[in-house]
């Protein structure tokens, strides 16, 4: 066990100060889930938003609302290589997975792959799900030229790149709907929480009627959400994160597929916890992209360390993802990284394909790229806590 300073692998910063919003905000109730609302459609453009409990929750949500609207359509398309998350909200909601392949080289959808499910298997699709996977942008506009014309709903999975852009458009407006996570870990904490965007009329009174059946928060459970933004607002903290990532109890980092997940409308003290979240959000963008291109430079040209395709400048990314070629290198890596606290780390550990659970619900080709990607990646942190030294320390490593 590692005591003294080690960096997390994601983090958004939470003060004591935003806790104390929460609490206001959790007097203020209702209005002040408005007020988050509106904010957020004034900056994303969007003529709807809806705040729920979590990432899972949005996904859920908007799945559901589908379903009213196309109920003989049931598979939903998505990246073989993902937060195991997607595919728990997609069963919860009763709806099969249909796995297509990515690109190691962008981590976005294998498009050969896709517009091959499209030609085989388009009459049955619901929605398909291009992935900023770590806040990379995926290609929103070439999967709305395969869904033009078409019954099929491009959602646009977000949840790990709020506050990034694609020319000056903001990621989470280019499908017919998106969404955001606001868990732990993510580009902004509300410690947990999810927003859906969309314009589409039909949908967004659809997604109303489904959200009129979440449940609210629970006295108790306010409490836990209270205690968990003090702990963030602590904890997260290099000269600190030892202590919570030394307690297995606490799983940090781990990724399950989990169809038991709650599902609750926002609540005020989440929504106050987010005041001021434009210019908070705006700094920690700053950091992620400076490292991130920082990365991007300083690894230019190394041999067995690939970096993903990035449209345009090094944007403001979740995670710095690379992929090592050597099974032996990468585990070297990441040993050494977790000896120094230096916060690089794999991230899911199987691509979906090969889940025993999913099996029986899944539509699943060949995923020879998600499954390398799998084998090959290791993600290096850009948030605001990262600094030069721990970068230069991090490049030794990786450069052994």
């Amino acid at each position: 066990m590692r005591l003294g300073r080690t960096l997390p692998p994601a983090a958004a910063p939470v003060s004591l100060w935003a806790v104390a919003n929460g609490l206001k905000g959790l007097m203020r109730g209702a209005s002040e889930v408005r007020r988050f609302e509106g904010e957020l459609k004034a900056y994303h453009g969007s003529d709807h938003v809806f705040l729920v409990s979590s990432g899972k929750a949005c996904l859920y949500l908007i799945l559901k609302a589908l379903q009213r609207i196309h109920p003989d359509r049931r598979e939903v398309v998505i990246p073989a290589y993902t937060c195991y998350s997607v595919p728990s909200a997609i069963r919860r909601a009763g709806l099969r997975v249909c796995l297509c392949d990515i690109d190691p080289g962008t981590l976005d959808f294998d498009h050969t792959c896709l517009e091959r499910i499209f030609e085989e298997r388009g009459h049955g699709l619901l929605a398909v799900m291009p992935t900023h996977l770590f806040g990379v942008p995926a290609d929103v506009p070439a999967i709305r030229k395969l869904t033009d014309g078409t019954s099929v709903t491009a959602i646009e999975d977000a949840a790990q790149a709020l506050g990034g852009s694609v020319r000056g458009q903001p990621l989470g407006t280019l499908g017919d709907v998106g969404f955001f996570s606001l868990g732990r870990g993510k580009a902004f904490t509300t410690v947990e929480g999810g927003v859906v965007l969309t314009s589409e009329g039909d949908l967004a009174a659809a997604i109303t009627e489904e959200l009129a059946l979440f449940d609210g928060y629970t006295a108790p459970e306010f409490v836990g959400l209270c205690v968990q933004a003090v702990a963030l607002a602590l904890l997260m903290d290099p000269r600190l994160f030892w202590l919570p990532k030394a307690l297995p109890f606490l799983k940090l980092g781990e990724t399950h597929f989990d169809t038991d997940f709650s599902l609750k409308g926002m609540s005020g003290f989440q929504a106050g916890l987010a005041r001021g979240w434009q210019k908070r959000l705006a700094r920690a963008a700053s950091a992620r992209r400076r490292h991130s291109g920082a990365w991007a430079e300083a690894l230019n040209g190394t041999d067995d360390l690939r970096q993903p395709e990035i449209p345009g400048p090094a944007g403001a990314l979740l995670r710095y993802p690379l992929l090592v070629a050597d099974s032996h290198c990468r585990q070297a890596i990441l040993l050494e990284s977790e000896r120094l606290g230096l916060g690089v780390m794999t991230a899911y550990p199987e691509p979906l394909d090969r889940l025993p659970v999913l099996k029986p619900h899944t539509h699943s080709p060949d995923c020879p790229g998600a499954l390398q990607v799998a084998r090959q990646l290791v993600t290096l942190p850009v948030h605001p806590y990262v600094t030069g030294r721990d970068r230069q320390r991090i490049l030794n490593v990786l450069l052994e």
